[in-house]
């Protein structure tokens, strides 16, 4: 796929070999396996223009560079090993998976940008998801941020990083912007962890997050 070829080169995962899978489904869905595939339903492609799909594209890709796989599957062992009403109660399980979705759209955006796609791209799909649906569950009640939250976060991102924009161009530093941007600064990796391996994205560069 063109797009998922001008992003992936520009990811922390671009030594991992990555294939995208496109179902033919009419739902508004797309995923990752936690490494190797991003599926994508044609449901999605049909609704979104380019940027658009190389948003949700970075955005799964992102999933993966802040082992947020691993990290539900940690989750849901947590739960049965301690037996936890805590762990286990909804509203903690979707305020866990709510902040993998924010710091997902955060990478993913930075990744339209330094692939020379709309850095706004993300927060258009969830503006029009809000005119659509409007903010139909509580923020508490489901796994992924309301809609118009959603929007204004991705648009706010998009202002912090669009100074890396270069339409239809992959930024020439984009490499270098990987470790040091507007977003987070590169420290010393204390605790040795890499990509995958079970700390996040804080743990593949030690960064801070804005």
């Amino acid at each position: 796929m063109r797009i998922f070829d001008r992003i992936h080169p520009i990811s922390h995962l671009r030594q991992e070999r990555w294939k995208p899978v496109l179902i033919d489904r009419d739902s508004f869905n797309a995923f990752t396996t936690g490494g190797t595939y991003i599926v994508v339903h044609l449901g999605l492609m049909k609704q979104l223009n380019d940027a658009e799909v190389a948003a949700v594209v970075g955005h799964e890709i992102a999933h993966t560079v802040a082992n947020h796989v691993a990290e539900r599957q940690t989750h849901q062992q947590l739960s049965v090993l301690t037996s936890s009403s805590a762990v286990r109660r909804q509203g903690y399980q979707a305020a866990f998976t709510h902040e993998r979705e924010r710091e997902a759209d955060r990478i993913g955006i930075l990744y339209s940008a330094l692939a020379g796609y709309d850095p706004y791209a993300a927060s258009h799909i969830w503006q029009r998801q809000y005119l659509q649906q409007g903010n139909a569950r509580s923020l508490f009640a489901h796994d992924h941020p309301v809609n118009a939250e959603r929007a204004a976060e991705a648009k706010a991102v998009a202002d912090k990083v669009k100074q890396y924009y270069r339409p239809g161009q992959v930024n020439p530093r984009a490499h270098a912007l990987l470790d040091n941007n507007v977003l987070w600064q590169k420290r010393s990796n204390r605790h040795g962890d890499s990509a995958g391996e079970g700390g996040g994205l804080a743990a593949i560069l030690s960064t801070a997050v804005g």
